[in-house]
């Protein structure tokens, strides 16, 4: 079953016909542009009538063809003598009337001018005309079945016999689809027909599609780019590829004799030869078939006398005998009926032909209705069709009224809503140009009260300042954070000289004392200055990189470490965020009071004021 026809193929076939009937100059519908006016060209049949007798000259007799058509009559004459063409062409059109092309019904027209097309491709595809073709020619293969080959075959073994000449050790060709999307074989063999223009190049590309549209530039490249895209190469479309390797033989065979090949050189002479008896046995045949098609014309016209003469010899045998009859008995009366039957005979006569003037008038009558129909339903189409246009441009002019309308509003919205954020963006730079400021104030000022902390405070100093009594009971009921977490490690210096002591965890500062009766601690140490940093052996070193210098812990259990490494973080953590937010703290009034007293601390650190250290740490 055919497949439908694409765009790409009605194309095609348009294309082909405006090459070959290019120089026609009884054709005023040529060049056909676009593809899809060929249906209303061809209506009127005189364009493949011209068509079949390019491909094969005398196909359709010049002599028949109504070349102006006047009316619908002419029309349908004219596309019986293209069905009678494609016939003698050994087109099969057996479903397709000349009605069928005259109303343009588009797959049957396309049908049919593709069969015409396909028949103008491959007629040269031959022995006869490329007479190299031998080369084709297996070994064991005789010449008459090698001469009986169709094109399409011709084609495909001229295909494979190039790809034997490169380095392609693909699959052979076997068809006009699936053998050729991937344009791998076209690669091969545009470098073997063009190697000085064409390469391999296409087959570095992954996607097809790309790698299609290279085939067909370097088609364009040696002058044979026609027929086929790129979309319908990927896609497999064997009308097409057909169409394209046609026109690339035609263009480029590509097949030469060697001076040495003598054998190949007699065949070719002999094949020629012959040809040429076939081609006079040929020309004999079809002088035959005209002078039997004379004969049977006039053997029917004799036929034709003999019958009416058959039929007055019984008419007059059958008179005679009547008036032989009526002769021996009444021969006045048959002189009477003689007259009679002769009247009636020409009245009868006389009634025919006006019976046969009648169906003259009625059949013209009824054929110029029909003609009065359809110039009357082109009417209505084209009044519809102009109407329909007026209305598409009527809503297209309205509908761009109102696009152009909407973008002016939206341009304006946009002017205003611009001018809005460029009054809010110079109110954010201003603002961020006062958070700076506010920023650089206080960072100067923590600056100030770090070099207060590093020059001038001990933690244990502070600490007592904080909270008074230093033992382990004043410790736990003194102001602060409300839980002290208490516990027993061994702690020293260094990892070797560890030794069993008790801590104590207050708010920011960790306490070590040697026995729980002591009344101060052995050391105090600022959790806030220091790094937890979890060590081998179940060990926790607090590193505090200003004083340079590191004190470790040595937990046991094990299960333990990580929780104390939390609780040691989560009270440096705090104890900074509360003395940042808290704008009362006590810290800031014992800063205040105790150490910016002495003016000989504000001159080491260059202060002029104590109340610059009064904003917010």
């Amino acid at each position: 079953m055919a497949t439908a026809f694409t765009l790409a193929e009605l194309e095609a076939s348009v294309s082909f016909v405006n090459s070959v009937m290019s120089q026609d100059s009884d054709l005023e519908c040529l060049p056909i542009k676009p593809a899809q006016k060929l249906y209303q060209a061809q209506k009127t049949g005189v364009l493949f009538c011209k068509l079949l007798n390019r491909v094969r000259r005398g196909t359709v007799p010049c002599s028949r063809i109504h070349k102006q058509v006047r009316n619908i009559h002419q029309a349908l004459e004219n596309q019986k003598l293209v069905l009678e063409g494609t016939q003698q062409l050994g087109i099969d059109v057996h479903n397709v009337t000349a009605e069928d092309l005259w109303s343009g019904k588009e797959y049957l027209v396309l049908e049919v001018l593709w069969k015409i097309v396909r028949v103008g491709l491959l007629s040269r595809v031959n022995v006869e005309n490329h007479p190299n073709l031998v080369l084709l020619r297996r070994s064991n293969e005789n010449w008459p079945r090698f001469v009986k080959l169709s094109a399409e075959e011709l084609l495909i073994r001229w295909v494979n016999y190039q790809l034997r000449h490169t380095f392609y050790r693909g699959p052979e060709m076997t068809d006009f689809n699936h053998s050729l999307k991937d344009s791998v074989i076209y690669s091969y063999l545009f470098t073997q027909l063009s190697p000085q223009r064409c390469s391999l190049s296409p087959l570095d590309e992954e996607d097809l599609f790309v790698r299609a549209k290279k085939i067909l530039s370097m088609a364009e490249l040696i002058g044979c780019n026609k027929y086929i895209t790129p979309h319908e190469l990927v896609k497999g479309n064997p009308r097409l590829n057909l169409a394209f390797l046609a026109n690339l033989f035609h263009c480029r065979p590509g097949l030469e004799f060697h001076a040495t090949d003598m054998e190949s050189a007699r065949l070719i002479e002999e094949l020629n030869t012959a040809h040429v008896r076939c081609r006079l046995v040929e020309e004999e045949r079809n002088l035959l078939m005209e002078v039997r098609r004379e004969m049977s014309g006039e053997l029917k016209d004799v036929r034709k006398k003999l019958e009416e003469s058959l039929k007055e010899m019984e008419i007059l045998k059958r008179r005679a005998l009547g008036l032989e009859d009526e002769n021996k008995y009444l021969t006045d009366v048959d002189e009477a009926v003689r007259r009679l039957k002769a009247e009636n005979s020409l009245l009868q006569i006389q009634l025919t032909d006006s019976k046969a003037v009648e169906d003259d008038s009625q059949a013209t009558i009824a054929n110029q209705e029909i003609t009065i129909d359809s110039l009357k339903k082109e009417k209505e189409a084209l009044v519809k069709e102009y109407e329909e246009k007026i209305n598409e441009l009527e809503n297209k002019i309205s509908a761009t009224t109102r696009k152009q309308t909407k973008i002016v509003l939206q341009k304006e919205a946009i002017m205003h809503e611009r001018d809005l954020l460029k009054r809010k963006h110079d109110k954010c730079q201003a603002e961020l140009k006062r958070l700076q400021a506010q920023i650089d104030r206080r960072q100067r000022h923590v600056h100030q009260l770090r070099q207060l902390f590093k020059y001038f405070i001990s933690d244990k100093g502070l600490a007592e300042k904080l909270y008074g009594n230093l033992d382990t009971t004043s410790l736990q009921s003194r102001n602060g954070k409300s839980k002290v977490t208490k516990f027993c490690q061994e702690g020293g210096w260094y990892l070797r000289e560890t030794a069993p002591q008790i801590f104590l965890l207050k708010d920011n500062f960790l306490f070590v004392f040697d026995r729980e009766e002591e009344d101060a601690p052995l050391l105090v140490l600022r959790l806030d200055q220091a790094t937890v940093n979890k060590q081998e052996h179940c060990v926790l070193q607090l590193k505090f990189s200003q004083k340079e210098f590191s004190y470790h812990i040595k937990v046991s259990p094990a299960s333990y470490v990580k929780d104390l490494q939390q609780e040691l973080e989560v009270a440096a953590d705090w104890w900074t965020e509360r003395q940042r937010t808290s704008p009362c703290s006590r810290f800031k009034e014992i800063v205040q009071s105790n150490m910016l007293t002495s003016g000989g601390n504000r001159r080491k650190l260059n202060l002029r004021q104590t109340s610059l250290i009064t904003a917010d740490v």
